[in-house]
């Protein structure tokens, strides 16, 4: 009996002193984007050592009410950080963990939004959808928020949506009543493409985007994009640039393309049948850390996709060898760094977004991995066009208007399903870019060639 107790005493023991190391390694940040009203509510994300590496809370923020941790509150960052819960109405969890990043932004809308409810006197326990929607509106009209600035209406349902899955699961786990959250359903266009539609649960009241007539999406040229891709390669060296040209070949997210596995890559028989075939691309499938976790296939050029096969089979082995020798892990990532020191370390997305910002003479002025993306969609629509043009013995300037905008809706649907856009809606820049390269510009160019030979003609006749 006495053996007993004191066993269990020691594990107690041993317990409280694990909780109290964790609590060590907890590392306050400044909170979320707020800097007023009542914040009792604050963040602590966890500092990684090799002693908490393999904690539960090793990478996942717990939420504090003063000096005290709110258990509830931390209970649901780890179900989000683990994928146990989700947050869209009427999807099942995918037990996918989500990024450092992703996480940390989820923890600084839940405190901005408990920050707010403790201003306005309401405990989660009795909120309401509708005052779910008071604070969406007071952050689209500035409110509630930093400098009392209005916010965009993308980041106003961001937080109103986090809010939402909150007091859903706070629910649903019997902290609460139950929480309703107005819906409806909305069609959009499926990933299949052939005109498919599907049905999606959407957010009665979200904030309706602004919409800007004037704004046409600005790309740099092909010339500066290259001279830009040299001075990566010879600065941060070969592996880089060939990540780097990954985003712009295959048109995905920062995290999209530093998460490609080795053997997704075309093997070295794929890309020789392709050649000898006489076709200009072949396809990989993306399917890690994709968007609402949606594999896609891609078509790019066979050209860059022989370049990463020979850089493949020839230093990535090198580099994987050295990374397994340093930490006795194989990395599966694609592209591995070849800086000193770092060789063989998967290259990261904050690592591409560097690359991006490199100033270069000659290169880009604005320039970061989401637009690389933009640049590399338009490129594929004049491309299909062009294609299309020279079938038709012309050339694509020389098109008429009214082919290049019905032609224009059948190429912007191939590049949909490639970029992975879930919404026709977001490709709607895209048209307005064909519209003002192919169809405004010649014309105004003509407009002024006009003026420009009238005014000679005039002075020649005075």
């Amino acid at each position: 009996m006495e053996t007993a107790v004191r066993g269990s005493q020691a594990l107690l023991g041993e317990r409280g002193r694990a909780a109290r190391r964790e609590r060590s390694y907890l590392q306050p940040v400044v909170k979320s984007d707020c800097s007023y009203g009542d914040r009792s509510y604050t963040a602590f994300f966890p500092r990684r050592t090799p002693r908490n590496s393999k904690s539960v809370v090793a990478d996942c923020p717990s939420i504090w009410h003063g000096n005290r941790i709110s258990r509830p509150f931390s209970a649901y960052m780890r179900e989000r950080h683990s994928g146990r819960w989700s947050p869209k109405i009427g999807v099942e969890a995918d037990e996918v963990a989500r990024s450092i990043k992703t996480i940390n932004r989820i923890a600084y809308n839940l405190v901005d939004f408990l920050n707010w409810l403790n201003a306005h006197g309401i405990s989660p326990e009795r909120a309401t959808y509708a005052q779910v929607l008071a604070y969406q509106e007071d952050i689209r009209n500035g409110r509630w928020g930093k400098g009392n600035r209005e916010l965009s209406p993308a980041w106003a349902n961001e937080k109103a949506d986090e809010a939402c899955s909150f007091l859903r699961w706070f629910a649903e786990n019997g902290y609460r009543a139950a929480f309703t959250v107005q819906t409806r359903q909305v069609r959009v266009p499926s990933l299949s493409g052939q005109g498919k539609t599907e049905n999606r649960e959407v957010r009665n009241s979200r904030c309706k985007g602004s919409y800007d007539p004037l704004h046409v999406l600005s790309l740099p040229s092909e010339p500066a994009v290259l001279t830009w891709l040299d001075a990566v390669r010879l600065r941060r060296g070969r592996s880089k640039s060939l990540a780097c040209r990954g985003v712009v070949e295959l048109a995905t997210r920062k995290l999209e393309t530093c998460s490609i596995a080795v053997e997704q890559w075309p093997t070295g028989e794929e890309i020789t049948k392709a050649e000898r075939g006489g076709k200009k691309q072949v396809r990989i499938m993306i399917t890690n850390n994709t968007k609402n976790s949606r594999p896609r296939a891609v078509d790019f050029d066979v050209q860059f996709a022989r370049i990463v096969r020979s850089w493949i089979d020839g230093p990535r082995v090198n580099l994987a060898e050295i990374y397994f020798r340093r930490t006795g892990i194989r990395p599966r990532q694609l592209f591995l760094s070849d800086a000193k020191g770092f060789e063989g370390t998967p290259i990261s997305p904050v690592t591409l977004y560097e690359c991006f910002k490199m100033r270069t003479e000659g290169g880009p002025e604005i320039w970061f991995p989401h637009l690389g993306r933009h640049y590399s969609i338009c490129a594929g629509l004049i491309e299909g066009l062009r294609k299309e043009a020279t079938a038709m013995n012309g050339l694509l300037h020389n098109m008429p208007l009214n082919w290049v905008k019905n032609r224009t809706e059948y190429h912007l649907n191939i590049q949909r399903r490639k970029a992975g856009h879930l919404s026709a809606a977001t490709t709607e820049i895209y048209t307005q870019w064909v519209e003002t390269n192919l169809i405004l510009r010649p014309t105004t160019d003509e407009w002024h060639s006009f003026l420009e030979t009238g005014d000679s003609a005039c002075q020649k006749t005075v």
